[in-house]
């Protein structure tokens, strides 16, 4: 869905992701948009976030990262971990306060 006089510049894509800029009439600064899908295999995760942080880095405007990132903020946000051990990649925490 587009809303008219919004205009969307690619900047990259991979299998993992997409990046675009997005600029419109009623606003005047751009921001950034980026669909993600973290890594399903939890020992290579660690790529996932160091490709945010790449990606970070390459502009300094207003950015809303979404998508698939196959990992868990909280243990409560899954209800059939219930009684069981929570395996989340620390990594992750790191990487969502530092953005």
């Amino acid at each position: 869905m587009r809303k008219e006089g919004t205009n969307f510049f690619f900047k990259s894509c991979s299998n993992s992701h997409i990046d675009v800029v997005v600029n419109g009439e009623s606003t005047s600064t751009p921001w950034r948009a980026t669909s993600f899908y973290g890594q399903p295999e939890a020992e290579k995760r660690f790529i996932s976030w160091q490709f945010l942080e790449v990606l970070k880095e390459q502009c300094m405007m207003p950015w809303v990262v979404f998508g698939d990132f196959n990992e868990i903020l909280h243990p409560d946000e899954k209800n059939w971990w219930v009684g069981q051990r929570c395996k989340t990649n620390g990594g992750f925490h790191g990487m969502f306060e530092q953005m």
